[in-house]
């Protein structure tokens, strides 16, 4: 069902994503994520992966829903905020230690998502919530932040960032679907 969302919605990349995902969940033995939401658990434990690799720990709080939402544009939303957060912290050459925070929570019938990561260039705005790419091929990049936007409007929320004191926060809130 995943699969087929993220293809009747045209985002091969994410489609790609969550196969990768999917083959690397049938070999890892135990999660290191307990969200509630196996496939977001199967993601994130990708996610940190990719971090560590950067010398970031991808630190995760909370709980996500198995309905209301699909698994597919729960994936839209986490996934990209999650992958620009980690291209953000390889961008550091320090050699120091980074750390992405990500939140997610429902109540009262809605569903917040943060993730929060250090910024080591400066971020430039398109305009209100439309970043520019910092890629050189425009064409193919830069729709992260644009997906996650149009994903969370399908549920009559929205998406919100902020760039304040060296940091880059993207905060999610949308209605979930009632069964």
């Amino acid at each position: 069902l995943c699969l087929r969302g993220l293809i009747a919605a045209d985002k091969k990349e994410e489609a790609l994503e969550y196969m990768k995902t999917m083959q690397d969940m049938s070999s890892v033995g135990k999660n290191k994520y307990h969200t509630g939401n196996v496939i977001i658990d199967a993601l994130l434990d990708d996610k940190s992966e990719k971090a560590e690799k950067v010398n970031t720990k991808l630190v995760f709080e909370g709980i996500v829903p198995t309905s209301g939402i699909s698994n597919a544009d729960l994936c839209v939303i986490m996934a990209n905020a999650i992958d620009n957060a980690i291209e953000a912290c390889s961008k550091d050459e320090s050699g120091k230690e980074k750390e992405i925070k990500a939140k997610a929570d429902f109540k009262q019938g809605y569903f917040f998502f943060r993730a929060s990561n250090p910024m080591f260039e400066e971020v430039k705005f398109k305009e209100k919530n439309k970043v520019a790419t910092s890629k050189s091929d425009k064409e193919h990049h830069g729709f992260g932040v644009a997906n996650i936007v149009h994903t969370a409007e399908k549920y009559g929320g929205s998406a919100e960032i902020s760039t304040d004191n060296g940091m880059f926060t993207i905060d999610v809130q949308l209605l979930l679907e009632q069964a």
